[in-house]
Formats: C-alpha cells, sequence, structure tokens
C-alpha cells in the first residue's frame, strides 16, 4: 500500500494558476466594457443636452434683452412725466415774460412816436408863425410828420399775430383784456359780447369754454399793458382745453372794434 502512494504522480498547481488567470483576465475585461458602455452613455447626454443649453441660453438672452428694453422705456416715461411736470410752469412763465416785453416795447416805440409828432407839430406851428420864406424847411418838417404820423397808425392798426388756418370755418372769439375789465368778442352772427370784471373773470372764462367746441372756435387775445396777467392766463386756461388761441398787443387806452375784429 506505501508502495502505491509512492507510485502515484504529485498534484500541479498550474492548472489552478490558469484558471484563476483567465477568471481575472474576463472581470478585467467586463470592468473595461462597463466603463467603455458608461463614457459612451455620458458623450451621448453631452451631445443631447447641448442643443437643449443653446435654446435656453437664447431665450435667457432674449428675455433678458426685453426688460432691459422694458426698463429704459420705462425711465423714458419716467423723465418723460418728471420734465412735463418741471417744463410746463417754466415755459408757461418764459413766455409770459416774453409777452410782457414785447408789450413793453411796443408801448415804449409807441410812446417816442408820440413824442416825436409833438415835437414835430410844435415845430410845424413855429415855422407857420414865423415870418419869412423857409417852404423847404416846412416841406420836410410836414413829410417827417406825415411819416410819423402814418408809423403811429400802422402800429395802432396791427395785424393780429395769430393767423388761422388757410380755409378754415372756425368762428373767432375776441378777448380784450385790461386792468379792471375783460371783454369778448365774438366775430359769430349773431353776435355775442360779454364783459367780466378782471377779478371774475378767470372763472367766467373757464366756465364759457365748456360751451365752446375746440373744433368750431378760437380765441385772440388783445392784451392792454395792465391786462397781461389775466390775459395771459386766460391764454393759457384756452390752450388747456385744446383751443387754438393767440395774442396781440394793444395800446391801454385802445380798444377792440366790433365792426372789423381789430
Amino acid at each position: 500500500m506505501r508502495g502505491r502512494r509512492s507510485n502515484e504522480s504529485p498534484v500541479s498547481l498550474f492548472s489552478l494558476q490558469d484558471i484563476i488567470t483567465c477568471l481575472t483576465g474576463v472581470m478585467i475585461l467586463l470592468v473595461l466594457m462597463l466603463a467603455l458602455e458608461t463614457v459612451a452613455r455620458s458623450t451621448v447626454m453631452e451631445v443631447q443636452a447641448a442643443p437643449d443649453a443653446a435654446v435656453l441660453k437664447e431665450s435667457l438672452e432674449k428675455l433678458e434683452a426685453r426688460q432691459a428694453e422694458l426698463r429704459r422705456d420705462l425711465q423714458a416715461r419716467e423723465l418723460a412725466i418728471a420734465s412735463a411736470q418741471v417744463r410746463t410752469p417754466l415755459e408757461a412763465a418764459r413766455e409770459l415774460q416774453m409777452t410782457r416785453r414785447e408789450v413793453e416795447v411796443r408801448m415804449r416805440r409807441l410812446a417816442d412816436l408820440g413824442v416825436e409828432k409833438q415835437e414835430l407839430d410844435a415845430e410845424l406851428a413855429r415855422l407857420s408863425s414865423a415870418s419869412g420864406p423857409k417852404s423847404t424847411k416846412l416841406e420836410e418838417i410836414k413829410r417827417k410828420l406825415a411819416q410819423a404820423e402814418a408809423e403811429a397808425a400802422r402800429r395802432a392798426v396791427r395785424p393780429i399775430a395769430f393767423i388761422p388756418e388757410a380755409g378754415t370755418s372756425k368762428t373767432a372769439h375776441l378777448v380784450e383784456c385790461g386792468s379792471n375789465t375783460v371783454r369778448l368778442i365774438s366775430l359769430a352772427m349773431p353776435r355775442r359780447d360779454v364783459e367780466w370784471k378782471t377779478a371774475e373773470a378767470r372763472g367766467a372764462f373757464v366756465a364759457l369754454l365748456t360751451s365752446c367746441s375746440p373744433s368750431r372756435e378760437f380765441f385772440v387775445f388783445m392784451l392792454k399793458p395792465s391786462g397781461v396777467p389775466i390775459g395771459m392766463d386766460l391764454y393759457f386756461a384756452a390752450k388747456r382745453g385744446a383751443f387754438e388761441a393767440g395774442y396781440d398787443a394793444l395800446e391801454e387806452d385802445a380798444g377792440v372794434s366790433q365792426g372789423d375784429g381789430t
């Protein structure tokens, strides 16, 4: 029995190592395949996600641009409102100041013409009563006197500053503004003439505007030097009511005639 055991071949370990090596190789191969599959899936997901990200980015940029545009529009509207609130009284004051200066200049010019006319009248009277032939000097004085009278007449009968559009069918209302009274002269037929005390003129005029139509009527304000404040107040009231309106200067002792509307 001992001899039988000694005759048997010894156990070989090479077969076990081969098996272990094969199993290890198979496991490594599986790991590599799984890794490759994971990389491939992530690549596919990135490729699919790229267009979605680009679209989202484009939409976000458009939204931001729209928001910026709305902000700019809101700021512009706020500035316009603030500017209108500040500018309107300032422009009204400037226009009123300019109108007063124009009236003062015209009044001074008319006063100068009156003084010049008086001087020429006095010189003419002196020459007429003086002895001796002074026809040349007299003719020159007469010529200057005629020029002064023509200039004074031209300024006393001026064309109204406001000129309605050609072909207009609107009715004109002349408003003569003085220190004590405001007189409205309607050129419509039949005529409608109204006179108010200056203290009550604004309320009465605003009430009158409610019965008038901007599409059918307009106003021309004839301003005496003492009536410039109330006249410009009524002028701006008419403008705020969407009426066409104009104004011109009028001498303190002059008046508006119903005959020709001047």
